[in-house]
């Protein structure tokens, strides 16, 4: 049966579940707290896993997408953890209420000055409650409102994404690079246009001549943000005055939680992470020591064993990247397929993709040319153990070999790989992925 929004029994039974929605809400909010909290480290590690598989270019893009998700995930937490607290005072008031009834401030036996003010300023018990009730439901509503708006803001993202990994894959093209660019252009502002409506609570439709020249804009983007799903919900907030001042103090409440949030002490001018990756830094990112017990743990370019020694090999891996393989294709022609198998693949888009280019002795060309390019040193020591393909415990692809340290002298050492990479002429020349130290004391 279909309902009719306009009957008397439907408006009853939504005034129905209006009065009990708090049950809903508590559950709700509780599962979903759970699952934001439960989704965090996930989340995190499979940003950390894609950021270090592509380009610095493409792996920028998806840390401002993974931080989008971030941001809407502790948001929807920080929401929701307010309003179980606010619901769980308005059922004590409830509760309260059945035990003691309304306040009477005649028996407390106060001086008038201050009887009259707490009349005034708090009056019926029964508005307190229906004060905690509006506030209970609005926070629960702009709860998810906000999520869909960071949904907006995530698809467009994503489409600046799409865009910036097109712009990359065609770098040698000046006419695809610039039409990139002038869409990119085009959709900030387009982006900024709708960002000042919506901050300005619709102040671009007020005013006839501009509306005209807003509209198709508004329209075509409501279908391209999916805005046209949570509308109704954001003008139900405009059009009240409760919910019009809780949208408008929104953006700057958030602004001052994430600046306290994020507070930090810096301890040092000199000792600082940017350093990482250098022969004075023994970073954590950079030893594989301890991967097998923290699996969210994936590295940039390379990682050795560990710091401190005390073997005669040590482990070496060399991450795999877009770039990594970009090179190698580069420096070994014969290697290029005419049915590229990467980028985004779906279930679908495999069937009109085959494997029949690939053996294994692609894949042996594909290792020589990676080692006869790939420079592992030793303070000034050159090693020449061959790479093999590998993934390590957390999953991530690679690289790896052993170096046999046991005519190595004991004592601080620095490890340090060098591979190809293009320059903005687009020549091939040496890039030093990093310098780092460590300690080589064997056991007697």
């Amino acid at each position: 049966m279909q309902n009719d929004y306009t009957s008397k029994k439907f408006k009853k039974w939504l005034d129905k579940l209006q009065r009990e929605s708090w049950q809903l809400e508590l559950l709700v909010s509780g599962f979903v707290i759970f699952g934001l909290f439960s989704s965090i480290d996930p989340l995190i590690a499979k940003v950390d896993s894609i950021v270090n598989s592509v380009d610095r270019r493409t792996g920028g893009l998806v840390a401002a997408a993974g931080f989008v998700l971030l941001s809407i995930n502790y948001i929807l937490i920080f929401n929701l953890i307010v309003h179980l607290v606010l619901r769980g005072l308005w059922i004590g008031a409830i509760g309260l209420r059945y035990y003691s009834g309304d306040i009477i401030f005649d028996e407390l036996n106060y001086s008038k000055k201050f009887t009259d003010y707490l009349n005034k300023k708090i009056g019926s018990f029964d508005k307190y409650i229906g004060k905690l009730e509006d506030y209970c439901s609005i926070i629960f509503s702009l709860s998810f409102l906000l999520v869909f708006i960071g949904l907006s803001f995530f698809i467009f993202f994503s489409i600046i994404f799409a865009l910036g990994v097109i712009s990359a894959s065609n770098l040698d093209s000046i006419v695809i690079v610039m039409l990139v660019g002038l869409a990119v252009i085009g959709f900030a502002i387009v982006l900024l246009i709708m960002l000042i409506d919506f901050l300005g609570q619709g102040i671009l439709k007020k005013n006839e001549t501009i509306a005209m020249l807003y509209f198709p804009l508004y329209w075509i983007m409501s279908y391209v943000s999916l805005s046209f799903i949570y509308r109704p919900i954001l003008y139900n907030f405009l059009d009240d005055k409760k919910g019009k001042r809780i949208l408008f103090w929104m953006i700057p409440f958030y602004i001052i939680i994430a600046t306290l949030t994020t507070l930090k002490y810096e301890q040092s001018n000199f000792h600082r992470s940017e350093n990482a990756a250098s022969e004075s830094f023994a970073s954590r990112g950079m030893y594989l020591e301890g991967v097998e017990d923290n699996r969210k743990r994936y590295f940039r370019d390379f990682a050795i064993q560990r710091k401190n020694v005390s073997k005669n090999s040590l482990r070496v891996f060399l991450t795999h990247n877009a770039s990594l393989e970009d090179i190698v294709l580069k420096l070994n022609d014969s290697l290029s397929l005419k049915n590229d198998q990467r980028g985004v693949n779906t279930f679908f888009s495999k069937l009109f993709k085959d494997d029949i280019e690939y053996d294994s002795e692609n894949f042996k060309e594909y290792l020589n040319t990676l080692n006869k390019n790939t420079i592992i040193k030793i303070d000034s020591i050159m090693y020449k153990e061959n790479l093999v393909a590998s993934f390590l415990e957390n999953g991530q692809r690679g690289y790896e070999t052993y170096l046999d340290l046991k005519n190595l002298e004991r004592g601080r050492h620095t490890f340090q790989i060098i591979s190809k990479k293009l320059n903005k002429k687009d020549a091939i020349v040496n890039d030093t992925l990093g310098s780092i130290p460590f300690w080589y004391y064997p056991d007697m």
